[in-house]
């Protein structure tokens, strides 16, 4: 069953004495786009949280949000550099002896310069913070899949409906064909006839030119491969794999057909209700372009 590129999932936990969550969003796109944005104390985790979605995923743009927020409070340590610290003071020292201004440097002075104070990292398990990542990774990644199945489910009734009026429709040009051609093929001989009443010509060579013309303005193998389309289309709606882009070009095909329909008729009921079918195969395409 086919499965749509729209998708959100979320996952959130605790461990490790710290508050997890994640969300991944998808919508279409030719490929599989993936975006993760995470604390920068893991991004190191990046590539693993890309290859979990890969084997779940083959195509859409997909953005993935990682947030980790201590519990409770938290013991961290600020590191002073003693050494930068003198030599900030020693230059601090030197300007003023070059130039007219008072020496009355302050504790906060230095403090503020550039990294006298810095802020330690932190120890980061990266293995037993990818335990729960990955848990909840994959929460939020079934979340996303069922929805997407769901508005897949949505899409298949939508194209199935429209697949079964295209193929009634391809009844009714039969039925205009026919009448149409046997009325083309009248009109058409008598008009030569007329015109070389007077000539001496075989009167079966006149009835094979009009076959020939005849044959020309027959719509019956665009027929055929419209149905043939239609078929396959079908089928490929029942398969279990990425046919996005298949469906895509089979569309393409189908338009294709009505178009050349559309310029060998001159009659109006043709005319009419190819301009329906392509108005049918326009919103198939908009369709098509949401699934996975």
């Amino acid at each position: 069953m086919i499965k749509s590129m729209t998708g959100y999932g979320r996952g959130e936990t605790s461990g490790k004495g710290k508050k997890w969550i994640i969300e991944i969003k998808s919508v279409n796109h030719r490929f599989l786009d993936i975006s993760v944005k995470l604390p920068r104390s893991i991004s190191l985790l990046e590539e693993k949280i890309k290859s979990e979605i890969k084997k779940k995923l083959a195509r859409g743009r997909v953005e993935v949000y990682v947030k980790m927020q201590d519990e409770g409070q938290e013991i961290r340590q600020v590191k002073l550099d003693k050494g930068l610290v003198k030599a900030y003071y020693s230059a601090l020292e030197e300007i003023s002896e070059l130039v007219p201004v008072s020496n009355n440097i302050k504790i906060m002075d230095l403090a503020q310069l550039p990294e006298v104070l810095v802020l330690e990292e932190q120890n980061h398990d990266l293995d037993s913070y990818w335990s729960i990542i990955s848990e909840m990774l994959e929460l939020a990644l079934n979340d996303l899949v069922d929805m997407r199945v769901k508005e897949g489910q949505e899409l298949f009734r939508d194209l199935s409906q429209k697949i079964q009026y295209l193929s009634e429709s391809c009844k009714i040009l039969k039925q205009y064909t026919s009448m149409a051609v046997a009325d083309y093929q009248e009109r058409i001989y008598k008009k030569i006839k007329e015109a070389v009443d007077t000539w001496d010509i075989d009167n079966n060579r006149v009835l094979t030119e009009v076959a020939i013309m005849v044959d020309k303005m027959s719509i019956d193998e665009e027929i055929v491969r419209i149905d043939s389309h239609l078929k396959q289309l079908c089928q490929e709606l029942l398969s279990e794999e990425a046919v996005g882009r298949k469906l895509d070009f089979i569309i393409q095909e189908l338009n294709r057909e009505a178009n050349t329909i559309g310029s060998k008729s001159s009659i109006y009921d043709i005319s009419n209700l190819v301009v329906e079918i392509k108005t049918i195969i326009e919103k198939m395409r908009e369709q098509v372009q949401n699934i996975e």
